[in-house]
């Protein structure tokens, strides 16, 4: 059964709700994955490579080192401290 739009932007909406901040301290911007990936030279499956590690090891976010990401259904969209490209 597909998913309707509405139905679509209300589980957006509610992660977004229940998502946590960036870090305080920083300043920047959400990113695509495939922005991302052309900002840094990364390959858009190194990327998915590491968020497949961490869930395989049972974590939600990064560790300290790795780009900084947040689910929201499917959509990833990685945290970027020098702003918005």
């Amino acid at each position: 059964m597909p998913i309707s739009n509405a139905r679509a932007r209300r589980a957006l909406k509610r992660a977004v709700q229940n998502s946590t901040p960036p870090p305080a301290t920083s300043s920047g911007a959400w990113l695509t994955e495939a922005q991302y990936a052309a900002k840094y030279g990364i390959s858009r499956q190194t990327l998915t490579n590491w968020r497949y590690v961490d869930r395989k090891n049972g974590r939600t976010s990064a560790p300290d080192g790795f780009p900084i990401y947040k689910k929201f259904g499917n959509c990833v969209r990685y945290f970027d401290t020098e702003g918005a490209q």
